[in-house]
C-alpha cells in the first residue's frame, strides 16, 4: 500500500543523503532527484507526521509492529539523517538554510506541545524525535534523567543530602592525587570510584554504579606533601577539570588531532604502530578521557573540552551518520583529491589508483585494502565512486574505530545512550562547555552568593557596574578567571556548581581614596576556579577595581586557592 511505498522511500533517501554532497542537497549542484523545496516539504511531512504518531501513542518507540510502525521508524530516521545534514559543522552552516528555518523542525511541538497530550509525552517525543523540543529544555530533562538515575542506583546528589543523612560523606571515596602524576593517579582513582558500592543494595550489581558516587580528592604537592584543605567539592571539581584538561586537548598524550577551528578528534597516529602493550595503555587513555567527560556531564561540571562534530557524530549516532561531506570539516585536503577524483571527466585509470590506502604510522609506511584484494582492484570510472566513498570510510571510520570505541566505552559508563541521543553533534560541546553566548550580567548577578559582602555594599555596586561596563571578550575571561570555562552554564548561572561566589578580601584603603584623596586597594583579584569563587578586595574607586580586575582576567594572574 502507500505507507509500504512510502516506507521504502524513506529508507532510500536515508541512504541517499548519507552519500550527498551539501551543494547537491541545497540544489547549487545537480544530484538529488528533489529541488531543495521537494526536500523541505518532505522534511515538514515527516516531521509533522512522526511527531503526532508518537504523541498520540502510535509511537516507534514502542516498536510497535505493522506496517505503520515500519513507516513511523523509516521516517525517523530519515529525519536524523536529514537533520545531521543541516547541521553539519559551523563551515558548512550554509546548507542548513536550505533545508528550511528552524521552525521548521520545531513547528509540532511549537502548535501542539507534547505535554497537552499526558505526561509521558514529552518523554515519547525526546527518544524519538528530540528536535523538536528547545535545546534548554532537552538540557532540563537530561539533568531529570540523570537525577533519577542517581536515585535508583542508590548514589547521593550533592544537592540533596537532606534527603539521605549522612549518604553523601558514606558512599564518597577519599583518594590522593599527586599534581605531578596526575593523570596516573586519576586512572587508579576512577578505577576505585568504579568499584566502589552504592548505598542501596538493589543498584548493588549494576556494574558501573559505583561511577555515580562522589569522590573526595586529596592534592598533593611536588614536593610529597599533602596540601591543606578539605574537599567540599572545590577539589573534586579542579580534579575533573583538570584531568579533562589533560585527556581532552590536542597535544596531550599524542591522542588527538584538531581541525582547523581547534576542536579535537582521535589521532589515526595514535595506535597501530605494532606495538600491542602501547596500544592497550593508549586505549585505557581514551577510555579514561570519555569516563572523566561522563563525570563531567553527569555532575554538571563544565569543561573546555570541544571535540569536532563529525567525532561527536560518530559517538552519538554512530558510523552510519558520517559521510564525504563530513571530511571537509576535518582534513580539507583529503576531501579536495577525493572531489576531484569525483568529478574527473577523463579517464580514471590514467591516475593509476587502486583500492587501497598507504599510510605512515610511527615512521613505517603501511598499507590498507578499502575492499578485499583491494591491490588487484584498479579505480576506473565505473567504480570511482565506490572508492572515493571507500576512502571517506577508511579516514572518517576505520582509521580510528579502535580510539573511538574506546572513548565512547568510557562515556557510556555512566551516560546512557538515550540520554546523548537527544542532542545533535553541534550541541555535544554546548553541553560539555556551555553555550557560546554573551554571560548574561542580570542571571549572574540573581545567583551570585556574597561572602564578607552584602547586596548593598559599594564595592559590590561597583563591580556589577564594571561587569556591565566590559566587552563581550572581557566578560568571557572573567568567568573562565573565576570557573576556569569561558560559557555560561547551558541552563544559566543557577545550574552553575559551586554558585559563582564574590568573597571579601579586606584590604587597607583611605576612605578618602573615592575622591582623590589616599590611596585605594593595591590588590590584584583572585580567584579560586575549583570553588567559583573571586576574591574582590574592597576597592574605594571604580576606576581602580575596573584597571586591577582587567589586568587580573587578562593576564591569568592572581589564581589562589586558599
Amino acid at each position: 500500500g502507500a505507507g509500504a511505498a512510502m516506507a521504502v522511500f524513506c529508507r532510500a533517501f536515508s541512504a541517499l543523503l548519507t552519500v550527498l554532497e551539501d551543494a547537491e542537497l541545497n540544489g547549487t549542484k545537480a544530484g538529488c532527484p528533489l529541488s531543495p523545496d521537494g526536500v523541505r516539504a518532505c522534511a515538514a511531512m515527516l516531521n509533522t507526521a512522526v511527531y503526532y504518531s508518537v504523541v498520540t501513542r502510535q509511537t516507534v518507540a514502542t516498536g510497535g509492529s505493522g506496517g505503520d510502525a515500519a513507516l513511523l521508524r523509516a521516517g525517523a530516521l530519515t529525519l536524523r539523517h536529514l537533520r545531521t545534514a543541516a547541521c553539519r559543522s559551523e563551515r558548512l552552516r550554509a546548507s542548513a538554510g536550505a533545508l528550511g528555518p528552524p521552525l521548521l523542525w520545531t513547528a509540532p511541538a511549537v502548535l501542539a506541545p507534547p505535554e497537552a497530550y499526558g505526561e509521558w509525552a514529552e518523554d515519547a517525543v525526546l527518544s524519538t524525535l528530540p528536535h523538536v523540543l528547545p535545546f534548554q529544555r532537552r538540557v532540563a530533562a537530561l539533568r531529570r534523567f540523570i537525577d533519577q538515575d542517581r536515585r535508583a542506583c542508590g548514589a547521593p546528589s550533592p544537592d540533596r543530602t537532606d534527603e539521605q543523612p549522612g549518604a553523601l560523606h558514606r558512599a564518597a571515596v577519599s583518594y590522593e592525587v599527586r599534581r605531578a602524576r596526575l593523570v596516573e593517579d586519576g586512572l587508579q582513582a576512577f578505577r576505585l570510584l568504579a568499584q566502589s558500592r552504592a548505598v542501596l543494595p538493589a543498584a548493588a550489581h549494576a556494574p558501573t554504579a559505583g561511577l555515580r558516587n562522589p569522590l573526595h580528592i586529596a592534592f598533593v604537592n611536588a614536593a610529597g606533601a599533602r596540601e591543606a584543605g578539605l574537599d567540599f567539592g572545590g577539589l573534586y571539581k579542579e580534579f575533573l577539570t583538570d584531568m579533562a584538561a589533560a585527556l581532552c586537548r590536542e597535544g596531550h598524550y599524542g591522542l588527538w588531532s584538531k581541525t582547523e577551528d581547534g576542536l579535537v578528534y582521535p589521532s589515526t597516529e595514535s595506535v597501530g604502530g605494532g606495538d600491542k602493550r602501547a596500544d592497550s595503555e593508549t586505549l585505557l587513555l581514551y577510555e579514561l578521557a570519555g569516563q572523566v567527560l561522563a563525570k563531567c556531564l553527569y555532575e554538571g561540571v563544565l569543561v573546555d573540552a570541544a571535540v569536532a562534530p563529525t567525532f561527536a557524530a560518530q559517538i552519538l549516532q554512530g558510523d552510519s551518520h558520517v559521510g564525504l561531506e563530513d571530511l571537509a570539516a576535518m582534513d580539507k585536503e583529503i576531501y579536495a583529491s577525493l572531489m576531484q577524483v569525483k568529478h574527473d571527466d577523463g579517464d580514471v585509470a590514467d591516475l593509476c589508483l587502486d583500492f587501497t590506502v598507504e599510510v605512515e604510522r610511527f615512521g613505517a609506511r603501511q598499507t590498507h585494502e578499502l575492499v578485499p584484494k583491494g591491490g588487484d582492484v584498479d579505480v576506473t570510472a565505473d567504480n570511482k565512486l565506490l572508492y572515493v566513498h571507500k576512502l571517506a570510510d577508511y579516514y572518517l571510520n576505520r582509521a580510528t574505530h579502535r580510539q573511538r570505541a574506546a572513548f565512547k566505552r568510557g562515556l557510556l559508563s555512566l551516560m546512557r545512550p538515550s540520554w546523548l541521543n537527544m542532542f545533535s553533534p553541534g550541541e555535544f560541546n554546548l553541553l560539555t562547555g556551555g553555550a557560546v553566548v554573551d554571560v548574561s550580567v542580570d542571571d549572574l548577578m540573581k545567583h551570585t552568593v556574597l561572602s564578607g559582602y552584602s547586596a548593598t555594599s559599594r564595592t559590590v555596586k561597583m563591580f556589577w557596574r564594571v561587569v556591565r561596563g566590559m566587552s563581550r571578550e572581557d566578560r568571557s575571561l572573567l568567568l573562565k578567571f573565576v570557573t576556569s570555562s569561558s560559557r555560561p552554564p547551558a541552563l544559566g548561572f543557577g545550574h552553575l556548581r559551586p554558585p559563582f561566589t564574590l568573597h571579601k578580601v579586606a584590604c587597607e584603603a583611605s576612605p578618602f581614596a573615592v575622591i582623590g584623596l589616599g590611596k585605594d586597594a593595591e590588590r590584584l583579584p583572585s580567584a579560586s576556579t575549583c570553588f567559583n569563587t573571586l576574591k574582590l578586595p574592597n576597592f574605594k574607586k571604580e576606576s581602580t577595581m575596573r584597571s586591577k580586575l582587567l589586568a587580573s582576567i587578562r593576564s591569568g594572574a592572581g589564581f589562589d586557592l586558599s
